[in-house]
């Protein structure tokens, strides 16, 4: 039985994003892509790169080892289910943190629209693990922050509540 097609540019997507290679990850977006993280939508590719651009780059400056694997776990010929693995770890302590994203395509396999697919419990997990590391959640809405030494007034020299995950449910 031979795959859906959008199953090989799922699988790009989710290996560029895996990499950091942000400007693979522009290449594919198109320039009407929306998409929705549940708590905000973004619009085109600079929008949706910068927030995953944004997200790695601090979750990278803020944990001892991030880690990105992800795998394609349903197609169809429009749309991919991409799961999407985060290993964290800080102070000792090691987390994975996973969620979905539904990918929809068009004809020419570029990305027309993500929807972010949080996974039942996952959030309190992932609060759980940034609280014993010694993390507190600042900020909440479309483009909602990463967490932050308690303590702190900034996040980076970024305001409460301008960053993301690079798959845009990182630190909710």
């Amino acid at each position: 039985m031979t795959e859906p097609p959008t199953v090989a540019a799922a699988r790009r997507f989710a290996e560029r994003l895996d990499a950091d290679d942000f400007e693979g990850v522009r290449s594919m977006i198109s320039e009407r892509c929306t998409y929705d993280s549940g708590r905000g939508v973004l619009v085109g590719p600079g929008a949706i790169v910068r927030s995953y651009l944004d997200a790695s780059r601090h979750a990278r400056s803020k944990f001892d080892q991030v880690r990105y694997e992800s795998e394609v776990v349903e197609a169809d010929d429009h749309t991919a289910l991409i799961e999407f693995r985060d290993s964290l770890s800080a102070r000792g302590e090691r987390h994975v943190h996973t969620c979905r994203q539904r990918v929809r395509f068009a004809a020419d396999e570029t990305i027309v629209r993500i929807d972010q697919v949080d996974l039942p419990g996952e959030r309190r997990r992932l609060e759980a693990f940034c609280a014993r590391v010694g993390w507190t959640w600042v900020g909440d809405g479309p483009r909602a922050a990463l967490p932050r030494p308690r303590g702190a007034r900034h996040l980076s020299g970024a305001p409460a509540g301008t960053t993301r995950r690079r798959n845009g449910s990182f630190c909710p």
